[in-house]
């Protein structure tokens, strides 16, 4: 009974309260720290996202007034500028949903993240810089390399040109892919062997044949019609 008061006496404390904040202070600095770091990652990665998604974009634009216009040197050059910014952004968003799943599976220490912090965000904040010199090496102290298949992200890492096709290439541009298929000779003479001799009901625009015992077939009558008038 007197556990049961114990229990029933922390629900109801307020989180606010002194008690409150008392029992704040007693959470596991350790597991507040983890929790903290793999926030940072993952806001971090989605920034990461965010920016490749406006490069992409711009990329579109600026393909789009270059086939317009030939030549234009400078928009060529900006081009080619996003599409390796995309590329070194895709990179580290692999290395840092990487670094994510060993953090879940306590497979890397929290400190060893905390020392690519501010290169992390030194990239993101200064990238586009005339200046800026990446540092290549960011991600050798944490030994991604060895790490168990499960815990690689998978992230894509495709050709940025060939995404880019595949993204304006998914809408259709002519409705000539639907239209149907006319019916070869063959298929003709064959369909005509068969049913000169026959009739058979039409239903929705289809003759309907009974191939084998209860099966039907239903053939489209424009071909039907096209191979009886052969």
């Amino acid at each position: 009974m007197e556990r049961f008061k114990v229990v029933e006496r922390e629900t109801k404390t307020k989180a606010y309260s002194k008690e409150g904040l008392g029992l704040a202070q007693k959470v596991d600095p350790a597991q507040r720290e983890k929790e903290e770091t793999g926030q940072w990652l993952t806001n971090t990665i989605d920034t990461l996202n965010m920016q490749v998604d406006q490069f992409e974009s711009e990329v579109e634009s600026l393909s789009v007034q270059t086939r317009k216009k030939k030549g234009d040197k400078e928009k060529q050059d900006r081009i080619d500028e996003l599409k390796r910014l995309i590329e070194r952004h895709r990179y580290h968003i692999r290395m840092l949903e990487t670094i994510l799943r060993m953090l879940d599976n306590d497979s890397i220490p929290v400190d060893a993240i905390q020392k690519i912090k501010d290169d992390v965000e030194y990239y993101i904040d200064s990238c586009q810089d005339p200046d800026f010199e990446e540092n290549e090496f960011l991600y050798d102290d944490l030994d991604l390399d060895d790490i168990p298949p499960a815990l690689v992200a998978t992230s894509p890492s495709g050709n940025v040109e060939d995404d880019l096709y595949l993204h304006s290439s998914s809408t259709p541009t002519s409705t000539t892919s639907s239209s149907p298929i006319p019916p070869s000779p063959a298929t003709c003479t064959a369909v005509s062997s068969v049913l000169r001799h026959l009739s058979f009901p039409l239903v929705m625009g289809c003759l309907v044949v009974k191939l084998q015992p209860q099966k039907l077939c239903l053939l489209p009558f424009f071909s039907v019609h096209n191979a009886l008038q052969k």
